[in-house]
């Protein structure tokens, strides 16, 4: 923050205040504020600046107050709970969007539908999509996340799949379709209470090397069919991960022996580039 002060004969002090400009997806700024305080020769000077930086702070809080509202105003008009609100929307040049449809019992009919809004977000770099328990096949998983590939810019994806009916083939798709989101930064991916054994975890963590900028990764692989050899090659391929600084993996619930949970946590131990793991097993 920038103060310049001008005296004029100490009768007036006058303060430019230049707060750092308050963005919102590059689109929202806070332009320079004036505030002009006339001095009282009966005041202090110290009592006069005293009174000059109540005033501002006001102003502030002011400022962040309108500052929030707006935030909060674009949140919710990007955000969308029935799938019947999105397909009337015209939100096809937003940046984020935030989809819940949870329950909704889509299936893949549904998942079709909103693939036809997803594949014309083109500027879109941050979405979370909710679609736990909708019944969605491998077809609809499939065809949800190469529809994600038009989207240059996505840079944070939280993908919540869990309670559907996606066995190894839709999580190898899922798997090869992240992996040309190049610009990929940030990914949950939620999959538990699906029917994913050892081929779809492997193929799930080799294809995912492919997103290079892959710096936070959070999986939810729960309550699956998930065994030994499953888990060992999950590990083998996170070691690859050139990125990757912190890793939070939940695989409780499978048919995972105690040896391989031992060996599983210790060969993610040696990674030396990762600043925070957590594994749930």
């Amino acid at each position: 923050m920038q103060i310049t002060k001008f005296f004029r004969g100490f009768k007036q002090l006058s303060f430019r205040i230049q707060p750092d400009q308050f963005k919102y997806e590059s689109k929202y700024n806070f332009y320079n504020y004036t505030f002009i305080f006339q001095i009282n020769p009966s005041h202090s000077f110290i009592h006069s600046l005293i009174c000059l930086l109540q005033i501002y702070k006001e102003q502030v809080l002011n400022l962040n107050l309108n500052y929030t509202i707006q935030k909060q105003m674009i949140q919710e008009e990007n955000h969308f709970d029935t799938l019947e609100d999105l397909l009337n929307s015209s939100k096809i040049l937003v940046s984020e969007l935030d989809i819940d449809l949870i329950n909704n019992f889509i299936g893949d009919a549904g998942v079709s539908s909103l693939c036809s809004i997803l594949i014309t977000c083109k500027n879109l770099s941050n979405l979370t999509l909710n679609l736990y328990d909708n019944s969605i096949s491998d077809q609809g998983a499939s065809n949800l996340c190469f529809s994600l590939v038009n989207c240059k810019n996505l840079s944070t994806l939280k993908l919540h799949l869990d309670y559907n009916l996606i066995t190894d083939e839709g999580t190898q798709n899922i798997g090869s379709a992240l992996s040309n989101c190049y610009n990929l930064s940030i990914l949950e991916l939620y999959l538990k209470s699906n029917q994913i054994g050892d081929k779809g975890v492997s193929d799930l963590g080799f294809t995912l090397q492919n997103c290079k900028n892959l710096i936070i990764l959070t999986l939810y692989l729960e309550s699956n069919f998930i065994r030994d050899q499953g888990i060992t090659n999950l590990s083998s391929a996170l070691t690859k991960y050139k990125k990757l600084q912190f890793l939070t993996m939940y695989l409780e619930w499978n048919k995972i022996s105690e040896v391989y949970k031992q060996k599983f946590r210790s060969k993610l131990l040696i990674i030396n580039r990762l600043v925070n793991l957590q594994i749930f097993i």
